[in-house]
């Protein structure tokens, strides 16, 4: 296994570890706001399939790309350099469901993420350091992504496969 390579798995973990940080819920117990689901290396683009918890019977997800990196930014820059592809981006983009970048900063231990809208015109190749995975922001991207799915009814379709 190459360097890169390592610190790819690190930065996984790190942004999977996040997913799965425990709250306390109104029993008297912990749970995560999230389920990550890792696609494997063979697919394209998307890293994660991330469902959403605490939300009852509704199955709720967005997809996520997983970035790492061990350059270690300069303290007054406010930027955290990755590089993600204008094919990636464009890729992202055709997912009809939420798409977020995390970017793992393997040396500090520390996970960004940034949401791929269409505003989003071509590659990545830094991050604002302002949006970290903090426990607030955890449970901050749950409400978004439950938000995102309140507004979206399933539409009605035809089936050749019906249960008769």
């Amino acid at each position: 296994m190459s360097e890169q390579d390592d610190i790819g798995v690190r930065g996984e973990s790190l942004v999977i570890s996040r997913f799965t940080e425990l709250f306390p819920t109104s029993r008297r117990r912990r749970a995560a706001y999230f389920h990550p689901v890792f696609l494997g290396d063979k697919f394209p683009t998307l890293d994660l399939l991330v469902q959403l918890k605490r939300i009852g019977r509704q199955m709720l997800f967005f997809t996520a790309q997983v970035k790492a990196t061990a350059d270690i930014p300069k303290r007054h820059d406010s930027r955290l350099p990755v590089q993600v592809s204008k094919e990636d981006i464009a890729r992202l983009l055709t997912v009809s469901i939420p798409a977020y970048l995390f970017v793992a900063d393997v040396v500090n231990d520390r996970v960004y993420v940034l949401a791929v809208d269409e505003t989003m015109r071509g590659g990545v190749s830094s991050l604002p350091r302002t949006h970290e995975l903090t426990r607030p922001n955890l449970r901050l991207l749950w409400a978004e992504v439950r938000a995102y799915w309140k507004q979206v009814r399933r539409p009605k379709y035809r089936t050749a496969f019906p249960f008769s």
